[in-house]
Parts: C-alpha cells; sequence; structure tokens
C-alpha cells in the first residue's frame, strides 16, 4: 500500500530540492512568482542558502518526491506558506492535506497565530483546497509577478493552538506520515483514515 510521508530538508538536499521545485515550476507557471528560466540558473550556493533560510518539507510517496511546502516566520505573529506543490500523479492522495497539516503545526510551535498564503487568481482548485482548511480571502491582493497582468490574493487562518481545526475533510486511503517533529511533540502527524472515504485534495 502507498505510503505518503513528509521530512525537511536541509542545505545538503539542495539537489533534490532543484529538481521539485523546477518541475513545480514547470508544471505550474501561472501560480508562483518565480519561473522555471529564472531559478534553473541558479547556483549550488543559492539553493543551500533558500534551505538554511526557509523551513522546507519534502512529501515522498514510496520513496519518490510528490511535493514541496516552505515555511517563512515573517513576523512574531505569522507565518507565510509558499513554493506549495504537490505532483499532479499525487494529487487526490492526501498529500496536500499532509503538507499542509505539517506547515500548521510548524508554525503553532515556533507560536505564529496566523498561516497566510497567496493564490493565484484563477486556481480555483487550489482555492477550493485551502477553503476546506479554514483559510478565507484577507481582501489583499498583489501580481503573481511584477509587470505582469495575473494576480494573487491573500488568504489566512489560524494555527491549531488558536482554533480547533473542525474542518470536514475527506479522507486519503493511504497510511501517512510526517517525520516533523516539533519541540513538544510526543508522536508522529499520522493520518488513519476511513477506507470509505474519498479524498478530493488539489
Amino acid at each position: 500500500m502507498p505510503q505518503t510521508t513528509i521530512r525537511p530538508l536541509r542545505p545538503d538536499d539542495w539537489r533534490l530540492y532543484r529538481s521539485v521545485r523546477l518541475a513545480a515550476l514547470a508544471d505550474a507557471p501561472e501560480a508562483f512568482g518565480s519561473t522555471w528560466a529564472r531559478e534553473q540558473a541558479f547556483p549550488e550556493e543559492t539553493w543551500r542558502e533558500r534551505l538554511s533560510r526557509r523551513n522546507t518539507f519534502l512529501a515522498e510517496r514510496d520513496g519518490a518526491p510528490c511535493g514541496l511546502a516552505s515555511v517563512l516566520l515573517t513576523d512574531p505573529r505569522s507565518a507565510e506558506l509558499v513554493s506549495f506543490w504537490v505532483t499532479p500523479a499525487a494529487r487526490g492522495s492526501g498529500t496536500a492535506d499532509l503538507l499542509l497539516d505539517t506547515a500548521l503545526t510548524y508554525a503553532a510551535a515556533h507560536a505564529r497565530t496566523e498561516l497566510r498564503l497567496w493564490v493565484a487568481a484563477g486556481n480555483d482548485r487550489a482555492e477550493r483546497f485551502y477553503r476546506r482548511r479554514g483559510f478565507t480571502r484577507t481582501g489583499e491582493s498583489q501580481p503573481v509577478r511584477p509587470d505582469e497582468p495575473g494576480l494573487e490574493y491573500a488568504m489566512t487562518r489560524p494555527t491549531p493552538h488558536t482554533r480547533t481545526d473542525a474542518h470536514h475533510r475527506a479522507q486519503p486511503r493511504v497510511r501517512q506520515r510526517s517525520s516533523y517533529r516539533p519541540p513538544s511533540a510526543s508522536r508522529r502527524l499520522t493520518f488513519r483514515p476511513p477506507s470509505s472515504l474519498k479524498d478530493t485534495l488539489m
């Protein structure tokens, strides 16, 4: 049975990070503020530096990369979810939920009461996913990339220690776990879903 796990990436993982990030930019160029053409030219030190200042998590399914997310601790109150992406083959498997749960846990463990993100206009599947997980629009918007017409909208939700996460979500059929442990965590983040439900994630 397929198993999806989450683990943090370290600077020495830069080659793996580079390959997954470039795959994300190639798959969904309209969703990110950067481009494949720009980032494929980055040298090793740029990738290492990113991993040293970002808290980046990799999803793997049976050992193969299938998703990516980074969390920035932007100020004493808020964290921001960036570079969130799941491979097309892993959409609907529960990977997006597991990555988001890991990001929320990380933000809460670092005393952030809010997790923010930006979603591109027209990315309806992603926005439906975020709304199902408790995010709402703030009313803020900005260009996805400078000097281009595409817009993105800010969304936010409280982190788990400020609110009970009572969303109703369909659960994946596969066993999944996150290897991320916040300082106060005593056990793995593990899904044990009922087998009768279908997941409809991004």
